[in-house]
This record gives C-alpha cells, sequence and structure tokens, in this order.
C-alpha cells in the first residue's frame, strides 16, 4: 500500500482488515466457549476460581514506577530503598 497509495490499494486494504479482525473475533469467541464448556465446577473448583479471578484483574503484576525525587528520577529498586530511607530518617 505504501508503495502504491492507490484507492484500489486501500479498499484491499481495508476489506482485509476487516477480514481479519471478523476471523480474529469469531476465534476469540469460539475459544470463550470451549474454555466455558470444559469448564467442571465439581472437579475444577480451582481451575474456575482461577479463570475468574483473571477476568477480574486480580493478582495482575504491574511494572515497577520509578520514584522521582527533587532532581533525578529513581528506577532501581536499591536506590529508590536507599532514597526512602533517607528520607524516613530526617523525619
Amino acid at each position: 500500500m505504501e508503495k502504491n497509495p492507490t484507492i484500489e490499494n486501500k479498499i484491499l486494504y481495508n476489506k482485509t482488515s476487516a477480514l481479519v479482525k471478523r476471523k480474529v473475533k469469531t476465534a476469540k469467541k469460539e475459544k470463550w466457549t470451549k474454555t466455558c464448556e470444559n469448564l467442571d465446577l465439581r472437579k475444577d473448583g480451582a481451575k474456575a476460581w482461577s479463570l475468574l479471578n483473571n477476568l477480574n484483574g486480580e493478582k495482575r503484576r504491574k511494572n515497577p514506577k520509578p520514584l522521582s525525587t527533587g532532581d533525578e528520577t529513581i528506577v532501581e529498586d536499591q536506590k529508590k530503598s536507599k532514597s526512602l530511607q533517607q528520607v524516613l530518617l530526617l523525619c
């Protein structure tokens, strides 16, 4: 498309993109249906709770946030710890 930016190529690109989106959506629905059908609460209770917790976003890992001091941004855990210790010692 970038090499030949014609209207026909744009139409073909849009049709192909729409087809891919539909296929992905259908595949996701099929996977979800299969997952729900295979879930047996009588013997796979832990699996069901795990699925529920994943859907709720519980226990989701978060990227560590940098610590900003007056003049610098600290990313490493040890430096963050030392900086916080200094602040606590000043209090």
